[in-house]
């Protein structure tokens, strides 16, 4: 993992390929109802699962406290991006930008950009102090969303 040019004390950057169309990435990605059956890092515990929709969502990284924001879903681009602003209490102490970004590649395959880019008072600190437990938080969350599509395609082929 690197961090592909992004300031390191307060952003962090992970990727991964998948084996199946962006569809189906982004079928499972989006579906952020679902995401307590699968996700390892995020739990949407409330709000409205649409462009502009106000959202809450708890954050679990292993070794960080478990937190939850509140946020504003800003991008729901079928096939394309997911992405949401976020705050932890008052905005402006602990602020961010997470995002979700699939790209067709190879024959019928994908690649998921995911970012996490942290702003506010605190926002350097953060990424300082829990860097490497978000990005293994971020690597950990991919390969489970990477397994639930490309088992769920093997099955659905079967």
């Amino acid at each position: 993992m690197d961090n592909r040019g992004l300031d390191v004390k307060r952003a962090i950057y992970t990727d991964i390929e998948f084996d199946v169309p962006p569809e189906r990435v982004w079928q499972k990605l989006a579906n952020l109802d679902h995401y307590s059956s699968w996700n390892t890092l995020f739990q949407i515990v409330g709000g409205s699962i649409k462009e502009n929709g106000s959202i809450q969502i708890r954050l679990t990284a292993p070794g960080v406290w478990a937190l939850v924001f509140g946020g504003r879903i800003t991008r729901f681009e079928p096939y394309g991006e997911l992405r949401w602003r976020f705050f932890l209490g008052i905005p402006g102490l602990l602020d961010g930008v997470h995002s979700f970004t699939i790209q067709p590649i190879n024959n019928n395959g994908s690649l998921l950009i995911q970012k996490m880019r942290f702003k506010g008072m605190f926002g350097s600190a953060f990424v300082k102090k829990f860097h490497y437990n978000l990005a293994r938080g971020m690597e950990s969350m991919n390969m489970s969303l990477k397994d639930l599509a490309e088992t769920e395609a093997e099955s659905s082929e079967s």
